[in-house]
């Protein structure tokens, strides 16, 4: 059994709300500018497994499951991931993610810079609309350290001399911040004790 089969058949308790996210998602990512819609649209092409919004739901089962605050917090946390993917293959100069083009590589480093921003800002109203002071610090962390992790790796292209821990600061700082937030945030938003939240958050390299 291959990974998607495996994470099909867990998530499917949550498949309808997961399908929710991505309708919403599109609905809320849709602009009046045709060429962001264009490039949008080409982003949102390749799916990855949607494991952030399935530990965002399913942490927001840890006590009262609110669709109602959890489904903008999804789509939000999406919308970061997007816009840092979309952000790092400028970086890296890339011009094929999951087997197709780039954002960048189709429309150029400046529109792929402002799809991101544009993602970053539609993120603003979705942590808005969930009106909880706890979330809009928790955002606000979470990508202030994405970005760090971001320089940290251009810090460090290139080395063959670092170490483990230094791998994992890196790797902390990125893919780890952002789904211990997830987790968090789910948990949040269930109104589970302030424990609990903590605990979720733990999700991180030693």
């Amino acid at each position: 059994m291959n990974d998607t089969a495996i994470l099909s058949r867990l998530f499917a308790g949550i498949q309808p709300d997961l399908d929710q996210v991505d309708a919403t998602f599109q609905d809320r990512a849709t602009s009046g500018l045709d060429i962001l819609n264009s490039a949008s649209m080409h982003a949102l092409g390749s799916p990855g497994k949607r494991l952030r919004t399935a530990l965002t739901l399913l942490s927001g089962k840890l006590n009262s499951y609110r669709f109602d605050k959890l489904l903008p917090l999804s789509v939000a946390f999406e919308m970061v991931h997007l816009a840092t993917l979309i952000h790092d293959d400028i970086v890296d100069n890339a011009l094929t993610r999951r087997g197709n083009p780039t954002v960048n590589a189709l429309w150029g480093n400046n529109i792929a810079i402002l799809l991101g921003d544009y993602y970053f800002a539609k993120t603003a109203g979705l942590i808005a609309d969930i009106n909880d002071n706890r979330i809009d610090h928790l955002f606000s962390d979470t990508v202030a350290t994405v970005c760090e992790g971001t320089i940290l790796e251009i810090m460090t292209a290139g080395r063959i001399d670092l170490t483990t821990q230094s791998y994992y600061e890196k790797v902390s700082h990125k893919t780890a911040c952002l789904i211990a937030a997830c987790c968090k945030g789910g948990a949040i938003v269930s109104m589970a004790s302030s424990m609990t939240s903590l605990t979720t958050q733990k999700i991180k390299p030693p």
